[in-house]
Protein backbone atom coordinates (compact mmCIF):
# COMPACT_ATOMS: atom_id res chain seq x y z
CA UNK A 1 0.00 0.00 0.00
CA UNK A 2 2.90 2.44 0.37
CA UNK A 3 4.35 1.84 -2.61
CA UNK A 4 5.80 4.55 -4.17
CA UNK A 5 5.43 3.28 -8.06
CA UNK A 6 2.45 5.20 -9.65
CA UNK A 7 0.03 3.22 -11.87
CA UNK A 8 -0.47 4.60 -15.84
CA UNK A 9 -3.67 6.13 -16.44
CA UNK A 10 -3.50 6.70 -20.04
CA UNK A 11 -5.63 9.82 -19.23
CA UNK A 12 -3.11 11.10 -16.73
CA UNK A 13 -0.16 9.20 -19.05
CA UNK A 14 -1.22 11.66 -21.92
CA UNK A 15 -1.19 14.66 -19.91
CA UNK A 16 2.69 13.91 -18.70
CA UNK A 17 3.61 13.48 -21.77
CA UNK A 18 2.20 16.84 -22.59
CA UNK A 19 3.53 18.46 -20.03
CA UNK A 20 7.46 16.95 -20.08
CA UNK A 21 7.36 18.19 -24.12
CA UNK A 22 6.36 21.04 -23.13
CA UNK A 23 8.59 21.66 -20.52
CA UNK A 24 11.29 20.05 -22.51
CA UNK A 25 10.40 22.71 -25.21
CA UNK A 26 10.67 25.83 -22.97
CA UNK A 27 13.97 24.86 -21.53
CA UNK A 28 15.79 23.17 -24.47
CA UNK A 29 15.96 25.61 -27.32
CA UNK A 30 15.93 24.01 -30.78
CA UNK A 31 19.69 23.60 -30.64
CA UNK A 32 22.21 23.64 -27.55
CA UNK A 33 25.51 23.18 -26.27
CA UNK A 34 25.62 21.85 -23.26
CA UNK A 35 29.20 22.63 -22.63
CA UNK A 36 32.15 23.80 -25.58
CA UNK A 37 33.06 20.05 -26.28
CA UNK A 38 29.22 18.25 -25.77
CA UNK A 39 25.91 18.58 -28.13
CA UNK A 40 22.37 17.38 -26.98
CA UNK A 41 20.76 15.69 -30.40
CA UNK A 42 17.13 16.61 -31.09
CA UNK A 43 14.26 14.24 -29.84
CA UNK A 44 10.80 12.91 -30.41
CA UNK A 45 8.82 11.34 -27.65
CA UNK A 46 5.68 10.00 -28.28
CA UNK A 47 3.12 7.51 -26.43
CA UNK A 48 1.31 4.47 -28.49
CA UNK A 49 -0.85 3.16 -25.91
CA UNK A 50 1.11 0.85 -24.43
CA UNK A 51 5.13 1.99 -24.87
CA UNK A 52 6.85 5.31 -24.87
CA UNK A 53 8.79 5.78 -27.90
CA UNK A 54 11.88 7.51 -27.86
CA UNK A 55 13.12 8.82 -31.55
CA UNK A 56 16.51 10.45 -31.44
CA UNK A 57 17.98 12.31 -34.41
CA UNK A 58 21.87 11.01 -34.86
CA UNK A 59 22.25 11.38 -38.42
CA UNK A 60 26.26 10.19 -39.46
CA UNK A 61 26.83 8.49 -36.36
CA UNK A 62 28.32 5.14 -35.99
CA UNK A 63 26.08 2.93 -34.16
CA UNK A 64 28.66 1.24 -32.16
CA UNK A 65 29.15 4.64 -30.24
CA UNK A 66 25.94 5.18 -28.92
CA UNK A 67 25.15 4.28 -25.33
CA UNK A 68 22.13 3.90 -23.53
CA UNK A 69 20.94 3.49 -20.09
CA UNK A 70 17.57 3.88 -18.37
CA UNK A 71 17.30 3.70 -14.71
CA UNK A 72 14.13 3.66 -13.33
CA UNK A 73 12.49 6.43 -15.09
CA UNK A 74 15.91 7.90 -16.34
CA UNK A 75 16.98 7.63 -19.64
CA UNK A 76 19.86 8.65 -20.70
CA UNK A 77 21.54 8.57 -24.53
CA UNK A 78 25.35 9.47 -24.84
CA UNK A 79 27.82 8.72 -27.96
CA UNK A 80 30.33 10.56 -30.08
CA UNK A 81 29.76 11.58 -33.72
CA UNK A 82 32.79 11.51 -35.67
CA UNK A 83 34.52 14.48 -38.29
CA UNK A 84 35.86 12.83 -40.77
CA UNK A 85 36.27 16.35 -42.71
CA UNK A 86 38.90 17.85 -39.93
CA UNK A 87 41.74 18.61 -41.05
CA UNK A 88 40.72 18.73 -44.56
CA UNK A 89 39.00 22.29 -44.38
CA UNK A 90 40.78 25.70 -44.96
CA UNK A 91 38.22 27.07 -44.23
CA UNK A 92 34.29 27.75 -42.98
CA UNK A 93 31.80 28.65 -45.24
CA UNK A 94 29.10 27.58 -43.28
CA UNK A 95 28.97 24.88 -40.63
CA UNK A 96 25.43 24.21 -38.16
CA UNK A 97 26.67 20.12 -37.84
CA UNK A 98 27.80 18.95 -34.80
CA UNK A 99 30.66 16.96 -34.05
CA UNK A 100 31.99 15.24 -30.59
CA UNK A 101 29.94 14.32 -27.87
CA UNK A 102 26.77 14.05 -27.58
CA UNK A 103 24.57 13.87 -24.41
CA UNK A 104 20.92 13.37 -23.80
CA UNK A 105 18.77 12.49 -20.58
CA UNK A 106 15.04 12.28 -20.23
CA UNK A 107 12.84 11.50 -17.51
CA UNK A 108 10.01 9.10 -18.54
CA UNK A 109 6.39 11.03 -16.90
CA UNK A 110 5.64 7.25 -16.12
CA UNK A 111 6.86 4.21 -14.76
CA UNK A 112 7.87 2.18 -17.42
CA UNK A 113 9.19 -1.41 -17.37
CA UNK A 114 13.34 -1.09 -18.07
CA UNK A 115 14.26 -4.39 -18.88
CA UNK A 116 11.77 -4.59 -21.94
CA UNK A 117 12.74 -2.10 -23.53
CA UNK A 118 14.16 -2.01 -27.26
CA UNK A 119 16.28 0.14 -29.41
CA UNK A 120 16.89 -0.10 -33.24
CA UNK A 121 18.79 2.22 -34.99
CA UNK A 122 17.90 2.85 -39.02
CA UNK A 123 18.87 5.66 -41.42
CA UNK A 124 20.04 8.07 -39.20
CA UNK A 125 17.35 7.93 -36.22
CA UNK A 126 17.71 5.70 -33.55
CA UNK A 127 14.18 4.37 -32.01
CA UNK A 128 14.07 3.36 -28.08
CA UNK A 129 10.55 1.56 -27.68
CA UNK A 130 9.76 1.26 -23.82
CA UNK A 131 7.12 -0.45 -22.36
CA UNK A 132 4.74 1.58 -19.84
CA UNK A 133 3.65 -0.20 -16.42
CA UNK A 134 0.05 -0.88 -16.77
CA UNK A 135 -2.33 -0.66 -13.96
CA UNK A 136 -3.76 -4.38 -12.98
CA UNK A 137 -7.04 -4.95 -13.20
CA UNK A 138 -8.32 -7.44 -11.04
CA UNK A 139 -11.85 -9.06 -10.98
CA UNK A 140 -13.38 -9.16 -7.60
CA UNK A 141 -16.32 -11.26 -7.38
CA UNK A 142 -19.09 -10.91 -5.11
Amino acid sequence: MGSSRREYNPEEGHESIERLLERLHRVKPRYVMLSDSVWAPNIDIFVTGKDIVVKVDLAGVDKDKVRIKLKERLLTIEGFREDFDEGRRIKFVQMEIDYGRFFRQIEMPVDVLGEEAQASYREGFLHITIPIVLPNNYKINL
